[in-house]
């Protein structure tokens, strides 16, 4: 049999059937047995053909009559389903199970399929189905015999003639106008062809923007120097990406990167941003953040061509090329703003529009949608409206990518549009609408940046991995007229430079070693600093230039141009005024200006201007046909305004020296990169003078605490600005970084240039940061700096802190001490402490000495110290501040039980977890190492060991013990919800109880589950120094009350919880938690809360959070927060619960709730969303103490300081008040 080939839609086009009108009006279904089987193909097709899946593919038999239609989709959601079309006047059960054993046939022999395979099979057939019980059983059956391999389904007459009510059109072309009229509705058809030529008229003028922006996109940017027409694909290279923790993204770049194969630690691979962005799996919007010439820009570029291409049907932009796997089927329209410009239309649209009445309507002009609709009518001369848009976007996925934010110079416009950013988004969303926003900017701390808000993942750009410089080599060369030759001596050459510490770090920023490459081709000196990188550029591109007269003889003057030009434009963009261009008119007449004090007149200009095409020396046009010019990257605009400070700064006042320059530009993130080629080019004797300047900021009432200046430092590290420097000048700039709060900015990421760790490219500089942070550490007084202080020096690669820490043993705080080295995880320190029981028997706090016990496995010899950490575990305390603790605290029931309990493995184990406390001679045997051991030995009886069996043997458990104790309770209580018991009188669980005691009360607890009156007296009798008679109260109201009685039963639970120390509030909650999650017994909690007068219902708030559903956590949520900072300490399911809490509720809580919090809230949890927004008191407190409060708020704090930044006057009205001579 001949094998079917792919088809298109025009292959089973078929005049509409010869059919009589309908015998009625609005008739139920449409007669397909009239319909002849291509016919009935034809229809089919049409059907699936308005679904707008980005891939549909026909199949059928070339050269014969359609023996039935295959058709393979993929729609926008990533499902695959094949569709099997035949028509049946009659369709059996067996023909139905033959059907679908016969593509489950195929599917295990891909070679002989028809059809690719699928997530869902369905069978299309003219043959009624629905109305068949029969049939519907068979299906039901033969889905559930297929489930976990594909989803099966039949359309029948039925489903079909459902399906095509709405598409009066393609009733029409199947089965003529009058059933279209009758089924569809009168005038259906003709309202819904009028639909479709306005739905083709959105789809052109689109299409015109796209086509004119591929066009305007498809060269890079940075055209260098011997290279001209250069297209993105030929030079692309995917820089790798770093995606913020606890995002989607981050896990899907887990999924994409396994760690190497013995890789040192194991180190995943990286992953390019266009992969994440173009990955199938790819959903949401995402903020790029890159530095200087890093590639954010051409990222854009890239992933927009690459849609374009495939809209355009172009055939560049293949993923193949770029060495991308697994990227999108869909179709995404793209569309890319230069927000720069975006801001300035709104700017003067506003002006426009700002007296036409409204404010609404006024505010509605200024947004994206507005905009959008502007250019797209701009390009495709014709009208479009925001409700043309939205009927677009209702068929069409979308990628807006909004390029350059960070050149909204203005600190207030920059807000605005980052807000107007936001309720896109959120526009975009509430309507439903398939809108991906991918926004690139530099990094800062500005006021609410957008790669804080929870709708858009952050996505850092990393330094370009070793192979990524190796390839953008080869595509470099493969550009340039080099011959074979050249090229192996440029490839050497490379090779061997790329070894070379400076070298290497100026190359892992993609516009940096794009010129690196041309001045080795050159075979210049390479040079060692960033500034003087450029400055070599420069140098080679206006030597190129030499070969015209004009260029050669007027050289210095037309290089003090570029940066006097570099400067205005610069300064007007700050202002507001400029969008970072300059018109050509201007152009020539600011170079009038410039040029006639010097002697040279306008003769002069117009022989320079006489051959202008695209490119005025380093400027270069806009855009095509454009009369606008601009500097064709923006950091050699950067570059050339530093060098006009440079060369215009007087120095004759303590103003206006380049230091103070530096000053001024340190407290504006916009001029950052201006500041660092300025210090560039400052001489030896000058440099001393930028830690002056820097640390004069830090004690800055107004801008002290915010960590600008401290990663200035940093980046002139980087930049190799003290290079030449001795060491005591670079262990200034190293103690400006770390000194006071600097420890916390660093490891809190608030360093956008050490986010990945505090890594320095100056070697002196790497060792001087470890002897900072190990002479730190030694007069560290809080755990949290300790822990900061280990975490940078980890990823420095430095040595540990070990040694630093245990100097200390002798002279520092025992508790602190200790605390210290269990975060530093180092047991071994602790047991080698001298006199180590006597401190442990001194210490208060005798949790912290069960918790260091069980750390170490010490043997406790004294007397006084095994009964002290006996009690804690007895009474159910240990657990309390534990990190880490299982989520039950029956698996605490001793300090070494946790091991033990948990073994799986035969008695003949040699697990070193049981050899530890089974090994030691009866005579040295304690009663805390006999409990250990008879622990072990009980646990290793057990084929498996769960609190869930029903099979424990609880008077040996309890002879273990000897004695009532919460342990033996907790397990008491996990047999009577998994084994039900006769009731019998004489229960109780007054302290001192028998197991038999015990085991009665809870039978009777499991009985009178929903009698309100037994709990109520039950808890009547429990007193008020009886904590373990409360604990039992508590787990068992949780685990066999109702919910009713749950509901009126809160006095008395909230009288117990009372009674209770945190450390067993922290125990109950995680046997509550067991509970909920595995019990037999667990039901759908759904309890309110009912506050009493004078109650505090925060514990059972918590506890309600726990083990309740989701309608009572919407209740009692409000009632967490009344004592949110009392549970800061807790682990397990307390610490669980509050994470939740915070991950869902939509409240918006005062900071001070968080105070103390440190290490206790994870990276991510708070934001905008949950916290209120931060008073300018608040944020400093929480600068001035950050030992105190999560990274989260740290951050948070830094962006609201950074709003002050935005209220300075520009740097032009500085310079001209400070006498800067520009």
């Amino acid at each position: 049999m001949e094998r079917s080939v792919e088809l298109n839609l025009d292959d089973l086009r078929v005049e509409a059937a010869d059919l009589a009108p309908p015998p009625t009006r609005s008739p139920r279904r449409l007669p397909f047995d009239a319909l002849s089987p291509s016919e009935f193909e034809w229809v089919v097709a049409l059907l699936l053909s308005q679904s707008r899946s980005p891939v549909l593919h026909l199949y059928g038999r070339s050269g014969q009559a359609q023996g039935g239609l295959d058709i393979y989709e993929e729609t926008t959601q990533g499902q695959s389903i094949a569709y099997q079309a035949k028509r049946y006047r009659n369709l059996s059960v067996p023909q139905i199970e033959e059907a679908v054993q016969l593509y489950a046939t195929q599917l295990e022999s891909p070679s002989t399929s028809e059809l690719p395979a699928a997530d869902a099979f369905v069978l299309v057939t003219s043959a009624p189905i629905d109305s068949d019980a029969r049939k519907v059983d068979a299906i039901v059956r033969l889905r559930q015999k297929y489930r976990g391999r594909f989803d099966f389904s039949v359309w029948g007459q039925e489903t079909l003639s459902l399906k095509l009510r709405s598409m009066p059109l393609v009733v029409e072309a199947g089965f003529g106008a009058a059933w279209a009229a009758q089924f569809c509705g009168q005038g259906a058809a003709r309202k819904s062809r009028n639909q479709s030529q306005k739905a083709q008229r959105f789809d052109r003028a689109v299409r015109d923007l796209v086509a004119v922006q591929f066009a305007r996109d498809n060269e890079i940017r940075f055209r260098q120097v011997d290279l001209s027409g250069v297209t993105v694909d030929s030079m692309f290279i995917d820089v790798p990406v770093k995606a913020s923790e606890r995002s989607a993204a981050h896990l899907l770049v887990a999924e994409l990167s396994p760690p190497k194969p013995r890789a040192p630690g194991g180190r995943p691979r990286s992953v390019g941003a266009a992969q994440l962005l173009l990955h199938p799996k790819w959903t949401g919007n995402a903020v790029v953040v890159g530095g200087p010439g890093q590639g954010k820009t051409t990222l854009l570029q890239y992933v927009t061509q690459f849609y374009r291409a495939r809209l355009l049907q172009k055939p560049e932009y293949l993923a193949s090329t770029a060495d991308l796997i697994h990227v999108t089927v869909i179709k995404r329209t793209p569309i890319k703003i230069d927000l720069p410009e975006f801001a300035e239309w709104r700017r003067s649209n506003k002006q426009t529009h700002g007296q036409d009445g409204a404010k609404g309507r006024q505010r509605r002009r200024g947004t994206l949608e507005f905009y959008l609709c502007e250019i797209i009518a701009e390009q495709s001369q014709t009208d479009f409206t925001v409700e043309d848009l939205a009927h677009f976007l209702a068929r069409t996925p979308l990628m807006l990518a909004l390029d350059s934010l960070d050149e909204v110079a203005n600190a207030r416009m920059r807000e605005i549009v980052s807000d107007e950013i936001r309720e896109a988004a959120a526009r975009f969303m509430a309507a439903g609408v398939d809108v991906q926003i991918i926004v690139a900017s530099r990094p800062g701390l500005v006021g609410r940046p957008l790669w804080r808000d929870s709708e858009f993942q952050t996505l850092l750009l990393q330094q370009l991995t070793p192979p990524l410089r190796m390839k953008y080599l080869e595509r470099w060369t493969s550009q340039t007229r080099l011959d074979a030759r050249e090229v192996r001596e440029l490839r050497e050459t490379f090779t061997k430079s790329i070894t070379v510490p400076h070298v290497a770090e100026l190359a892992g920023n993609p516009m940096q070693l794009a010129i690196l490459l041309h001045l080795m081709q050159r075979r210049t000196v390479l040079p060692q600093k960033r500034t003087a990188l450029y400055e070599r550029y420069i140098d080679i591109f206006f030597d190129r230039e030499a070969k015209f007269a004009i260029v050669s003889e007027n050289r210095e003057t037309l290089v003090a141009f570029h940066k006097l030009l570099a400067w205005r434009i610069h300064t007007a963009v700050e202002r507001g005024e400029s969008t970072g261009a300059v018109k050509l008119r201007d152009l020539k007449q600011v170079l009038s200006e410039y040029l006639l004090p010097r002697g040279l007149d306008s003769a002069f200009v117009e022989e320079l201007f006489a051959s202008v095409t695209d490119r005025v020396l380093c400027l270069v046009q806009r855009e095509m046909d454009s009369d606008e010019f601009a500097f064709e990257v923006q950091p050699l605009r950067e570059f050339f305004a530093a060098q006009h400070i440079y060369d215009q700064a007087p120095s004759n006042t303590p103003n206006n020296t380049r230091g103070a320059c530096i000053g001024a530009l340190a407290t504006r993130p916009y001029w950052q990169n201006v500041l660092r080629f300025l210090a560039g080019n400052l001489v030896s004797g000058e440099v001393p003078g930028i830690p002056y300047a820097l640390r004069q900021i830090l004690e800055d009432q107004k801008f002290g605490y915010h960590p600008l200046p401290r990663d200035i430092a940093k980046l002139l590290l980087d930049d190799l600005v003290f290079s030449g420097q001795i060491e005591i000048a670079v262990g200034d700039v190293v103690d400006l970084i770390l000194r006071g709060q600097g420890v916390y900015f660093v490891s809190d990421g608030l360093l956008t240039s050490a986010r990945d760790g505090l890594r320095f490219g100056d070697p002196r500089a790497a060792k001087l940061a470890a002897t900072n942070l190990r002479a730190r550490a030694s007069a560290a007084d809080n755990v949290a700096e300790l822990v900061c202080i280990a975490a940078i020096l980890n990823g420095m690669g430095a040595p540990g802190l070990t040694e630093v820490w245990r100097a200390r043993r002798d002279v520092t705080d025992f508790s602190l001490w200790a605390r210290g080295a269990i975060a530093l995880d180092d047991a071994p320190s602790l047991l080698e402490a001298p006199d180590l029981e006597n401190r442990l028997v001194d210490l208060d706090d005798g949790r912290l000495a069960a918790m260091l016990v069980e750390t170490i496995n010490l043997r406790c010899h004294r007397r006084d110290l095994e009964a002290r950490v006996l009690h804690e575990v007895m009474t159910g305390e240990v657990d309390a501040f534990v990190s880490g603790a299982v989520a039950d605290s029956h698996n605490l029931l001793s300090l070494a039980s946790r091991d033990a309990l948990g073994l799986r493995q035969p008695r003949a184990s040699s697990d070193a977890s049981c050899a530890i406390h089974s090994t030691y001679e009866a005579h040295q045997e304690t009663r805390l190492l006999k409990v250990r051991r008879q622990l072990c030995d009980y646990a290793l009886t057990l084929d498996s060991r769960t609190t869930n069996d029903s099979h424990l043997d609880l008077p040996e458990y309890a002879a273990v013990w000897g004695e009532d104790c919460w342990p033996l309770r907790s397990q008491i209580l996990s047999v009577a919800i998994v084994r039900e018991r006769p009731v019998s009188q004489n229960g109780r669980i007054r302290r001192g109880s028998s197991t038999t005691e015990l085991s009665r009360w809870f039978a009777e607890a499991r009985a009178y589950g929903g009698e309100l009156q037994w709990w109520v007296l039950e808890a009547e009798h429990i007193a008020n120094d009886d904590s373990l008679s409360a604990m039992t109260y508590v787990c068992s109201a949780f685990s066999f009350a109702t919910n009713s009685v749950l509901r009126w039963n809160q006095r008395s639970l909230e009288r117990s919880l009372a009674v209770l120390s945190d450390g067993q509030f922290a125990t109950i909650a995680n046997v509550i938690r067991r509970v909920s999650r595995e019990s037999p017994l667990a039901r759908d909690l759904n309890v309110t809360i009912t506050v009493n007068a004078g109650s505090s219902p925060s514990r059972l708030a918590v506890l309600l959070w726990i083990a309740g559903n989701t309608r009572t956590r919407d209740h009692v949520g409000a009632h967490m927060t009344s004592n949110l900072v009392a549970f800061w300490p807790y682990d397990g399911a307390i610490r669980q619960a509050l994470l939740e809490f915070l991950a869902s509720t939509r409240d918006v809580l005062p900071v001070e709730l968080f105070r103390d919090s440190r290490g206790s809230v994870p990276d991510g949890t708070l934001s905008t969303r949950n916290v209120a927004k931060l008073l300018m008191g608040e944020a400093e407190e929480i600068l001035r103490r950050p030992d105190e409060w999560p990274a989260d708020l740290t951050r948070l704090a830094a962006e609201r300081i950074g709003t002050r930044l935005a209220g300075q006057a520009p740097v032009s009205e500085i310079a001209a008040s400070n006498g800067w001579g520009i």
